[in-house]
């Protein structure tokens, strides 16, 4: 079963890392699906792994790292820094969210910043749904809001928002986001394949998953999209964003639009356009997103 390991090194820095880089090896190790790295928000240098295997990820550790790690500060400081190795088993195929809130890592939030190639793109599909009208637009339902960067845009863009998540960590950050932003935007816990249980209304205009269905399952995928259809108005748009299929362990597998048409049952492809993703190299040369916007709507 996949895992994901995160290493802090309270002493680390760009310097330290690319000569235990060196030292470690730069061809890629058995097990390995996924590596990245950069500053702690706790200060120091922070890495985040994905390995195959438990196994694969201790060998790494005891052959590989921990020797790299004691030619540069010592015994005694690389058994400090491995002591605080933290492994997770996310339990699946389905990307753990939760996890990847809790140690600080979600770069798909980054690019959304304003100015970068994806949040233009975004801002350009919302102003389309706007075109020849205007605000209140009507109720936007963000499908897995994360830390709300996507429901703050939209109210701020004149329409009635509420999002939804299932991890308490980015909703929490959500909340903290929205009151700094001063606008309005109802916030729910819930699951995406159990909507109306989670109480988050009905007769949603637009529709926006930035990535929580390409993550799921074909069992959730129908879930999922059977709580989309109840919970949406007849003329309803959904903006969806996937990767294109291909194993990453516990990363998004992606889906395909067979996929995206066969779960949603009822709606039209109308649009399918590149996101205008930026992955750092490292991450796009490993996981390969051609991540895409499809846009649906009712039939």
């Amino acid at each position: 079963m996949a895992i994901a390991m995160m290493v802090d090194n309270p002493e680390g820095s760009q310097e330290i890392y690319d000569r235990i880089r060196e030292l470690v090896g730069l061809d890629e190790p058995a097990g390995g699906i996924f590596h990245v790295a950069g500053p702690s928000p706790n200060g120091g240098w922070r890495v985040i792994e994905v390995w195959e295997s438990e196994e694969d990820a201790q060998r790494f550790l005891s052959e590989r790292l921990r020797p790299a790690f004691e030619a540069v500060g010592g015994v005694r400081s690389a058994a400090a820094v491995l002591a605080r190795a933290r492994l997770h088993h996310p339990g699946g195929a389905a990307m753990n969210y939760k996890f990847m809130y809790a140690i600080g890592f979600h770069p798909w939030e980054d690019d959304a910043a304003e100015g970068r190639p994806f949040a233009e793109k975004a801002s350009e599909l919302f102003h389309r749904e706007e075109s020849g009208r205007e605000p209140p637009y009507g109720s936007a339902l963000d499908l897995g809001c994360g830390s709300g960067i996507w429901a703050v845009q939209l109210a701020k863009r004149g329409w009635q928002v509420t999002g939804v998540d299932n991890v308490d960590k980015a909703l929490e950050r959500a909340r903290e986001r929205v009151k700094g932003e001063g606008v309005d935007v109802r916030l729910v816990k819930g699951d995406l394949t159990n909507l109306r249980v989670a109480d988050v209304g009905s007769g949603f205009r637009l529709l926006v998953d930035n990535g929580a269905f390409h993550s799921l399952n074909p069992a959730q995928h129908e879930a999922m999209s059977r709580e989309v259809s109840a919970v949406a108005a007849d003329d309803a748009t959904l903006l969806l964003v996937a990767w294109t299929p291909k194993r990453r362990g516990p990363l998004p597998r992606g889906a395909s639009r067979r996929e995206i048409e066969s779960a949603f049952h009822g709606w039209t492809v109308t649009d399918v356009e590149p996101s205008g993703i930026q992955a750092p190299k490292p991450i796009e040369l490993l996981m390969k997103p051609d991540e895409h916007w499809y846009r649906l709507r009712r039939k």
